[in-house]
């Protein structure tokens, strides 16, 4: 794990405790129905204790139940509300790698989510983060869900996701440019996703320079952007500022700069990771 952070930037505090080395707490805040939690257990559970929590019961379950399928023993499941950390997960603090993805917009107070969060995180600790951007949003997402609350669509109804999504293919034939932008966003395929995408009763957008002032509100350091950026655009930002897109040197500020002038760079989400500063 600490292998795959020091990649990312992190940088080992002098003081770093040897038990963590050898079996690192990770929290995934937010889990869901656990595609990305999945994915992470498969390389690290072995050497690292991992708490999932999640507000739906449901998509909790769901989690729970593939982790089984997959023989993931070491991920542990809560049920809780990041807005108030149940004791169970504060208990098993301070956790050295935190992943909250596409979770904080959602919530009514993002920036004291976070907060919470971050204390729980270890001083010195990483945590990677997925959040909306406005920029991108403003360009196809802010119109599909225009076009969502002008319908009478059922964000909880299967049928009703489907028949959204086959009437934003119609605006596409009819020549949109909002919907041939939506479409092609990876959230589109799924019907959890374009829910989320589209149909959410609550979200925060964000620019980079909105993040980098949270970042010193909450003492984070930024350590580089998650390489899901697409290639097109990553070779781009290597032509225009002559550094690696996923290196210290793409800071925020370059991103930013870049993002005005490609604005669906980050349709998805800003993904990014950071360090708590001692």
């Amino acid at each position: 794990l600490f292998d795959w952070l020091k990649a990312k930037g992190w940088k080992q505090p002098a003081d770093w405790p040897l038990k963590s080395l050898e079996r690192p707490r990770v929290l995934v805040a937010g889990c869901g129905t656990g595609h990305w939690l999945t994915h992470f257990a498969r390389h690290y559970s072995a050497r690292a204790d991992i708490w999932a929590m999640d507000l739906s019961v449901s998509s909790l379950s769901f989690a729970a139940r593939k982790a089984a399928e997959n023989g993931l023993t070491a991920v542990h499941f809560v049920q809780g509300d990041i807005l108030a950390i149940p004791e169970q997960i504060r208990n098993q603090g301070p956790f050295d790698f935190i992943e909250v993805g596409g979770v904080l917009h959602h919530l009514r107070e993002p920036l004291e989510g976070w907060k919470r969060l971050v204390e729980l995180l270890r001083p010195g600790g990483a945590m990677l983060v997925a959040l909306y951007s406005k920029i991108a949003r403003s360009r196809s997402v802010d119109p599909c869900r225009d076009f969502a609350r002008a319908g009478t669509y059922n964000a909880e109804s299967a049928n009703s996701l489907r028949r959204y999504r086959h009437d934003v293919h119609g605006q596409v034939d009819l020549g949109s440019e909002w919907a041939a932008n939506i479409v092609t966003s990876k959230d589109f395929a799924s019907l959890n996703a374009v829910r989320d995408l589209c149909l959410h009763i609550q979200e925060t957008q964000y620019t980079i320079l909105d993040i980098e002032e949270m970042l010193r509100t909450l003492g984070l350091q930024w350590l580089q952007m998650a390489e899901t950026v697409q290639e097109d655009k990553q070779q781009r930002f290597r032509k225009q500022f002559g550094v690696d897109p996923f290196s210290p040197e793409a800071i925020p500020k370059k991103w930013h700069e870049f993002e005005q002038q490609y604005p669906t760079t980050f349709l998805g989400m800003y993904e990014f990771f950071v360090q708590r500063q001692h």
